[in-house]
């Protein structure tokens, strides 16, 4: 009877352990499905530096004014 106990056990933390991971991979595919095409969007949007080095910009002027003060 006791091993009978463990076999039912051991299957039950079977089929919970993949339930878990059943749940967490569906998660992750709705995050990617969600967000993936909004972060490949916003890479495709940044262009290669020129080879200017570095450049002050006005919203870079604007911090340098609110770190003096």
């Amino acid at each position: 009877m006791k091993e009978r106990q463990k076999q039912v056990r051991g299957s039950r933390r079977a089929f919970f352990r993949s339930v878990a991971g059943l749940g967490v991979a569906a998660g992750t595919g709705a995050l990617i499905l969600r967000y993936g095409s909004e972060a490949q969007a916003q890479t495709t949007e940044v262009k290669a530096p020129s080879g200017q080095g570095y450049v002050e910009t006005d919203h870079i002027r604007k911090y340098y004014e609110t770190a003096r003060g």
